[in-house]
C-alpha cells in the first residue's frame, strides 16, 4: 500500500493506493474512490452532501485532475492541478532508480554506457578519485538516453548521502536540485531534503531562506517556517531579511517586521538598509528613513547614499542639493582627506552628481572635488580622475589639460609594477600625445615590457 500528499491550491489532497484501488480525501469532508491504471485514476467523489466523478493523471510526480457534478457521463470542466509533497513509496530513493548502484558500479556503467562521452577520460578520473560527483551528475542527467539519466540520479544520491557533517546550505541545496526541473525533478527526494534542511536549521535566516524555497509550492509550510524565523529574530539585520520575504506575500505582515527592525535602528547603516527596503513600498516612510540616516553620516561614501537617494529615488532636489554643498563643505575642512573619502571613488561619485544635469549642475564647484583627487598617493587615482576630468570638461580644456598633467606627474611619482602600462596608455589613448607616449615607454622601457608580458 502507498500513501501520497499532494499539494493543490486549495489544499492539501491524500491518495492511498492499494493494488488497482485509489481513494483520497481533500478539504474538510472531501473523498473519492475508485481505480488506478498506469498512473490514471477514474473515481466518484462525495463532499458536503454533493457527489460526482474525477478523473486523476498521478504521473510524473504531479496531479493533473479533471471533475464534474453528478455522477452521469458527461465533459469534465473542473481543474485540479499539484505536485506530490510526501509519499511512502521507495522510502525516498529517486525515481528513475530501478536499483542502488555503488559508486563502481556506476563507472562500469558509464565506461559502457557513456564511452562516446567527450569527457569520458575526465569522468573516470574524478569518480575514481570519489570526487566532483555532484558535477558530473549534473552534467549527465541533461543525456537524452533514459539509462544515463538513471546512472547520474544514482551518482547525485551517492553524493548527497556521502557528504561530510553537511551543513544546512548544504542540504538545502540538494533539495533545490533535486526538485529543479531542468535537473533531477525528483520532487519525492527532494521533499525530503527540504524536510532534513528543517531538522538542520538553527537560525532564524535558515528558516527565513527555507520558508522563502517552499513559498510557491507549500504556502503554509513557508508561514510556518515565518514564524518561527520571527521568533528567533534578534538583531535588525534579521528582521530586514525575513521583512524582504515575507512582503512579497503578505504587505502588511512585511511591514510590522520593518517597524520592529526600526525600533531597534542606532546607525547609518540600519536606518538605509530598512529605508532601501521599504522606499519601492512606501516612498515617504522610505525617505524619512534616509533623512534619519543622514543624521549618522561620518564620511563621504555616506553622504553620497543620501545625494543620490535624494536626487533619484525621492525625486528631491532641494535635498538632495543641500546634502551636496554640505558634503563639500565637510570635505574641504576635513583635516584628513583619506580617512574622510576612504576610497578614491566616493570623489568621483560626488564629483558626478555635482555635474550631473539631475544634481547640482555645476561644474566649476566640481573642480574642487577633482583637486583633491591629486593628493591620493595611488596611480589609479590619478588616471581614473584624469578620465573624468576629459570626461566632464573636455580633452581641449584648460583645466582638463592642467589637472591631467598633474595627474601624469602624481602617478610617476608613485607608479610600481603592474602600472607601467596603465600611464602609458592613458597618455597615448586618453591624453592622444603619442611623442609623449613615447618618451614614457623609453625611459622606462624594461618596466613597460615586464608589464606587457606579466599584465
Amino acid at each position: 500500500m502507498e500513501t501520497r500528499e499532494y499539494k493543490l491550491n486549495f489544499g492539501i489532497v491524500k491518495v492511498t493506493i492499494d493494488g488497482d484501488t485509489c481513494t483520497g480525501t481533500y478539504q474538510n469532508n472531501g473523498k473519492f474512490s475508485g481505480t488506478i491504471k498506469d498512473n490514471v485514476v477514474k473515481a466518484k467523489w462525495t463532499n458536503e452532501g454533493k457527489e460526482g466523478l474525477i478523473e486523476l493523471d498521478l504521473s510524473n510526480d504531479h496531479l493533473i485532475g479533471k471533475w464534474k457534478q453528478g455522477i452521469d457521463e458527461g465533459p469534465m470542466r473542473g481543474k485540479w492541478n499539484g505536485v506530490i509533497i510526501n509519499s511512502n513509496e521507495k522510502n525516498g530513493l529517486p525515481d528513475a532508480l530501478e536499483e542502488v548502484l555503488s559508486l563502481n558500479q556506476i563507472i562500469e556503467k558509464i565506461k559502457v554506457v557513456c564511452k562516446d562521452h567527450e569527457s569520458i577520460d575526465e569522468i573516470i578520473t574524478d569518480l575514481s578519485d570519489n570526487t566532483y560527483l555532484d558535477h558530473w551528475a549534473k552534467q549527465l542527467i541533461d543525456d537524452e538516453n533514459n539509462n544515463v539519466k538513471g546512472i547520474a540520479k544514482n551518482l547525485y544520491s551517492i553524493y548527497i548521502t556521502n557528504l561530510e557533517d553537511p551543513s544546512f546550505d548544504d542540504i538545502l541545496t540538494a533539495a533545490e536540485e533535486l526538485a529543479d526541473e531542468s535537473l533531477f525533478n525528483d520532487i519525492r527526494l527532494a521533499v525530503s531534503y527540504y524536510k532534513k534542511a528543517e531538522d538542520s536549521a538553527k537560525s532564524s535566516g535558515d528558516f527565513a531562506q527555507l520558508g522563502e524555497k517552499l513559498m510557491d509550492s507549500n504556502r503554509d509550510k513557508a508561514i510556518e517556517l515565518y514564524t518561527k524565523a520571527e521568533s528567533l529574530s534578534e538583531t535588525l539585520d534579521e528582521f530586514v531579511e525575513l521583512a524582504n520575504l515575507v512582503i512579497v506575500h503578505d504587505e502588511e505582515k512585511g511591514i510590522m517586521l520593518f517597524k520592529k527592525a526600526e525600533s531597534i535602528a542606532t546607525t547609518f547603516d540600519d536606518y538605509v538598509s530598512i529605508g532601501s527596503a521599504i522606499k519601492d513600498v512606501d516612498k515617504d516612510w522610505g525617505k524619512k528613513l534616509y533623512e534619519k540616516a543622514s543624521n549618522h553620516i561620518s564620511g563621504l561614501g555616506e553622504f553620497n547614499k543620501i545625494i543620490n537617494n535624494a536626487f533619484y529615488d525621492f525625486e528631491d532636489h532641494k535635498w538632495g542639493s543641500k546634502m551636496a554643498n554640505e558634503a563639500i563643505k565637510e570635505l574641504m575642512k576635513a583635516d584628513d582627506v583619506f580617512e574622510f573619502c576612504e576610497y578614491y571613488d566616493a570623489l568621483i561619485e560626488l564629483a558626478d552628481e555635482i555635474v550631473s544635469e539631475n544634481g547640482l549642475n555645476d561644474k566649476e564647484a566640481a573642480k574642487n572635488i577633482f583637486n583633491k583627487l591629486i593628493e591620493y598617493e595611488a596611480v589609479s587615482a590619478q588616471l581614473e580622475g584624469g578620465r573624468k576630468v576629459i570626461e566632464v570638461y573636455g580633452l581641449d580644456d584648460e583645466y582638463t589639460q592642467e589637472f591631467c598633467n598633474k595627474c601624469v606627474t602624481r602617478a610617476i611619482e608613485f607608479v610600481e609594477e603592474g602600472y607601467y602600462m596603465d600611464i602609458f596608455r592613458f597618455i597615448q589613448d586618453d591624453l592622444q600625445e603619442e611623442d609623449r607616449a613615447s618618451d614614457f615607454y623609453s625611459e622606462y622601457e624594461e618596466e613597460c615590457e615586464y608589464d606587457e608580458e606579466n599584465y
